[in-house]
């Protein structure tokens, strides 16, 4: 039907919640990087009430995404897949021109649970994952298992276009051209 039933910003997102729980990320050690990862679950999990109200028990089991984040997770997911099936040509597509991938839930949250304990060494040596993109990736990556707990979905997908492509097209399809 192509019709918006709901629609809401929230301030929410990568950067922002880096800069709100810098503890979170390496260097933060021990309890008190534990505790900022539960505060930064907490308060992701407390924005995300009204969607969760508001979806009234329905599910949505496959997530498209376009942002930053969900591209560099897809890209570890799948250079990690490709890696364990000997697949070379697609490691070598994959780092130069990334198309959409697909993972699963599980496999993000397992991702999560490794990012939780990573040092910042480790993660400069994560296949797949850009230097800057090495202090955004674990707030980032807890902020889409949340959404993806609130909308019960089973599997993500990488979309090759952006926010920005959606807008232009939307916009030249209201000129009737």
């Amino acid at each position: 039907n192509r019709e918006i039933v709901w629609s809401h910003s929230f301030a929410l997102g990568s950067q922002r919640l880096k800069q709100m729980f810098p503890k979170a990320n390496p260097p933060g050690e021990g309890t008190e990087r534990q505790q900022a990862i539960k505060d930064l679950r907490s308060k992701v999990k407390t924005k995300l009430k009204g969607l969760s109200k508001q979806l009234d028990g329905k599910a949505f089991p496959h997530v498209v995404g376009t942002a930053g984040t969900i591209k560099a997770v897809g890209r570890i997911l799948n250079l990690r897949e490709a890696r364990m099936n000997g697949s070379d040509d697609y490691i070598r597509e994959l780092t130069v021109s990334p198309e959409s991938m697909e993972f699963t839930f599980s496999e993000l949250r397992q991702l999560s649970a490794e990012l939780e304990i990573s040092t910042r060494a480790a993660l400069s040596f994560l296949e797949g994952l850009e230097a800057k993109r090495r202090d955004l990736i674990l707030p980032g990556t807890l902020l889409l298992e949340e959404i993806c707990s609130v909308l019960r979905s089973k599997s993500l997908q990488t979309s090759p276009c952006s926010l920005r492509d959606g807008i232009v097209l939307s916009q030249v399809e209201s000129l009737n051209l």
